[in-house]
């Protein structure tokens, strides 16, 4: 009968034992999560995450939403270098649970700034005028070209020896006629222009005793003044060419 009992009791306790209520396991809790620096000016440049978790937790793991790595991580910080905008999920587990997180670490760029007015195409240069003077001379003598360019040109060059100009005028000493070509250029184009300088032989004076008809301009250059006669005859003979006298013929001759 006693024996009976002490069985009844050892079932009995065995099976309060089995139904008895097993202490619950508290899931982890994530306190902070958040990146130093939260933003990058280039790709690749370091970024340290940091967090803070209560509780025990038997796994901790860092995904990103870029790459499909999931890394296992520990401690309260890991270092990437993301390439782009990025956003990462920290998750922490134990057998209560678990928890996730998110940061984002941000790419900015230095944008060029943009130029509400684009600049100015400039336009075609334009020469206007291209003149000589004299247009007739003598070899060697001094001869003034001259122009006026519209368009701002970035370069003037006449032909013939001359090269490269600025401003509005040169000079030239032709030894024979030639004809000179201005070009005006920039980026949107060039423009040329001609001019002709005439040059002819210099005039003798007069040989001795030869009539010439007309009217004439004698010259007498000394060195205390020069003077000026003018003789309207209708013929004159020469019988004298004077030292530093100079002749010349006004009027057509027959």
């Amino acid at each position: 009968m006693k024996h009976a009992v002490f069985v009844i009791l050892a079932l009995l306790l065995a099976a309060c034992g089995t139904n008895a209520p097993t202490p619950s396991v508290i899931p982890p809790t994530i306190d902070s999560f958040t990146p130093s620096p939260p933003s990058i000016t280039a790709p690749g440049q370091p970024v340290t995450l940091n967090w803070s978790i209560s509780g025990s937790y038997d796994t901790l793991q860092l995904t990103d939403n870029v790459s499909t790595n999931v890394l296992n991580v520990s401690g309260t910080s890991f270092m990437v270098s993301p390439t782009a905008t990025t956003t990462y999920q920290l998750t922490v587990t134990n057998d209560g649970g678990s928890a996730t997180s998110e940061t984002i670490v941000t790419l900015t760029t230095d944008a060029p700034p943009t130029d509400p007015t684009p600049p100015e195409t400039p336009t075609k240069p334009k020469i206007t005028s291209f003149t000589a003077n004299p247009s007739s001379t003598a070899p060697g003598q001094a001869v003034t070209l001259s122009w006026t360019v519209t368009g701002s040109p970035t370069s003037l060059t006449i032909d013939n020896g001359v090269g490269a100009v600025s401003g509005s005028s040169t000079t030239v000493n032709p030894t024979a006629t030639t004809t000179y070509t201005l070009t005006a250029t920039n980026n949107s184009g060039k423009d040329t222009e001609i001019t002709v300088v005439t040059v002819g032989s210099k005039p003798e004076p007069p040989t001795n005793d030869v009539p010439y008809y007309g009217r004439w301009i004698v010259t007498f250059d000394s060195d205390e003044a020069a003077f000026v006669h003018e003789l309207d005859i209708d013929m004159l003979s020469i019988s004298q060419v004077y030292t530093r006298a100079w002749l010349q013929l006004h009027a057509c001759l027959p």
